[in-house]
């Protein structure tokens, strides 16, 4: 992959899930989100792909460097990103950069889309970002953005395999062939309906514990890939030591001939000696 020009054209290195719709998105649930998504981060490989013209409510787990400004992601926004830091406990802090007034060009009459996006500043891998996309105040587009796109479509291809981004599997790609690899396609998966939400909307404890079923489904199916992946060890293992069984047994099989024909072979050459002498 050319960096520069998937950088140009927005691509990022994410989950390959939307981490569901979430109508809002408080601080502590970000805190919770963020801790989790350490283990996930760990054992889920992440892929290369797009984050365009999102909707309300949708969250994203990205890795990048936090010196990296954020890729395209299909809003135009009238005024610039504002960022600052609270303390969150435990030596954390985490820290909010917000951008508002966004608008689709084309498809939005109004600038009403905001932009939130969190990481840990200290005590925690700055590198992880979740990304959450919700509604705010609006105001008027400006007539001469109205219809101007913010990237080019349709959007470019991009083949590359996944990677894992933390852990001891750090670097290792996975390509969507392989044993455990990532579904074709997981880049461009739907987020999770409104329907699976419920009751969730407006409830900020409805929504706090949606918010960790989510991540606990995530980890029990990392969690499967693992067991899927050991099983698939084990049974590579167990097939190589019956292949040292079966070899083994024929060089024991073999020696045991060769005594027994040793033996023979002594029985016989003594009458025939014997009878020489005489």
């Amino acid at each position: 992959m050319a960096f520069h020009q998937a950088q140009a054209d927005g691509v990022c290195l994410r989950h390959p899930d939307v981490l569901g719709v979430h109508q809002n998105l408080t601080h502590e649930a970000a805190v919770n989100l963020l801790i989790r998504s350490i283990t996930i981060a760990q054992t889920t490989p992440f892929v290369w792909g797009y984050i365009d013209r999102p909707t309300e409510g949708q969250l994203y787990l990205v890795f990048m460097a936090p010196a990296l400004p954020f890729p395209v992601d299909g809003i135009r926004y009238q005024e610039q990103e504002q960022r600052y830091s609270i303390p969150v406990g435990s030596g954390r802090e985490l820290e909010i950069m917000e951008v508002k007034f966004g608008f689709i060009p084309g498809m939005d009459q109004t600038a009403f889309r905001v932009r939130r996006r969190y990481r840990f500043s200290k005590a925690g891998p700055a590198q992880l970002v979740l990304v959450h996309y919700s509604r705010g105040p609006s105001m008027p587009v400006i007539p001469t953005l109205m219809n101007q796109p913010i990237r080019q479509y349709p959007l470019r291809n991009y083949n590359e395999p996944a990677v894992y981004v933390m852990g001891e599997r750090q670097g290792q790609k996975l390509y969507p062939n392989a044993p455990g690899g990532i579904p074709p396609g997981a880049d461009r998966m739907q987020p999770m309906p409104p329907s699976a939400i419920g009751a969730g909307f407006g409830n900020p404890q409805a929504m706090l514990a949606q918010q960790s079923n989510n991540m606990e489904a995530l980890e029990r199916r990392s969690q499967r890939e693992r067991d899927r992946s050991g099983s698939v060890n084990t049974a590579k293992v167990q097939s190589e030591v019956e292949v040292l069984q079966a070899k083994a047994a024929s060089r024991q099989a073999a020696r045991e001939a060769a005594q027994l024909s040793d033996v023979s072979m002594d029985g016989l050459s003594a009458p025939i000696s014997e009878g020489m002498q005489a």
